[in-house]
């Protein structure tokens, strides 16, 4: 009995002794929660970057394109510097600038009267439409919704030679009064918007000019024209009064 009783009063001294505790569990809660924290701090700041980005992009000019940030803040500088230019403040300027984008999915007109062909070049002539095709002929006409939806009413035509071919544009001078177009001889015919006959008022050439002619442009005050043509020649000629 003596042996039992204390073998029994050791197994309770043993257990009211205190045991080392055991640490490890609460260890890796405490860096569990720390990661935790951490994971929730990092997606916090990337929120917050991704925030502000969108509000920076949203605040750039509508121009402005995130591959090309140079060219497009130097074409808004060039934009507020022409109407300062003008008189107008930098906060008018960049309102001035600022546009929205429309979509048009049908034309207001379209009609298949004038022309039969390709269709290559077409200038406003105040409210009259001049236009070419490949048949050597520029067309100088008006919509005229009153009889149609696709009517016309042709008003002048101006005739020149040896250019049936596609992509041959011609050109307007500033004062919308003469109208010059090459064909693939090398050969420019200058032609008076106003005048009632179809015949050139001038046909420029030369001798070494002798390639398909493009693209013509006048000057600023109509006193010369320049041409390039298909070999990779550019030419030019004063116009006289």
């Amino acid at each position: 009995k003596s042996s039992a009783s204390r073998q029994s009063m050791m197994m309770d001294n043993t257990d009211n002794t205190e045991r080392p505790a055991d640490t490890s569990h609460t260890q890796k809660r405490n860096t569990n929660n720390k990661t935790n924290k951490n994971n929730k701090n990092n997606k916090n700041n990337k929120n917050s970057k991704n925030k502000n980005r969108k509000k920076q992009n949203t605040k750039r000019h509508p121009w402005s394109d995130t591959s090309s940030s140079s060219s497009s803040s130097s074409s808004l500088h060039a934009a507020t510097a022409l109407y300062l230019s003008n008189g107008l403040s930098s906060s008018k300027a960049e309102t001035c600038c600022a546009f929205d984008t429309k979509i048009i999915q049908f034309p207001l007109f379209s009609t298949s009267r004038v022309h039969t062909d390709y269709v290559d070049c077409v200038r406003f002539v105040g409210n009259l439409i001049m236009s070419k095709s490949t048949n050597n002929v520029v067309q100088l006409w008006k919509p005229n919704l009153q009889r149609k939806q696709d009517s016309v009413t042709e008003i002048n035509e101006y005739r020149y030679s040896d250019c049936n071919l596609w992509f041959v544009k011609f050109c307007l001078d500033p004062q919308k009064r003469m109208m010059a177009i090459g064909n693939k001889a090398g050969r420019v015919f200058v032609f008076a918007v106003d005048s009632v006959s179809s015949n050139c008022i001038a046909k420029l050439e030369h001798k070494q000019c002798k390639s398909t002619v493009r693209q013509l442009a006048f000057s600023h005050d109509s006193s010369s024209l320049l041409f390039v043509c298909d070999d990779s020649t550019l030419w030019r000629f004063d116009i006289s009064s």
